[in-house]
């Protein structure tokens, strides 16, 4: 997908660079869509314009989903035990 800009003199964010950032820090409790939004050096209301024009989701929702999928990577592959997922 193409860089997202809602017309205003913002950072141009793509799903990409959105995703690899939760992808980084998927086992970081911590992190949420404030610190997202800070990672990526925009607002959180502009994320969630961005996040949702694009996929049609909160970035809560993404960072949700996104968790979920690396999980069941993990334990498809048998890498960790299922205690550590």
């Amino acid at each position: 997908m193409g860089r997202i800009n809602s017309g205003r003199a913002r950072p141009a964010l793509t799903v990409c660079m959105i995703e690899k950032i939760i992808a980084d820090r998927f086992d970081d409790p911590q992190f949420d869509v404030k610190r997202l939004a800070a990672s990526l050096g925009v607002s959180t209301q502009y994320l969630y314009e961005v996040v949702n024009i694009a996929l049609g989701v909160t970035p809560r929702r993404l960072i949700e989903s996104l968790r979920l999928r690396k999980a069941a990577q993990l334990i498809n592959e048998r890498r960790r035990p299922m205690i550590c997922v």
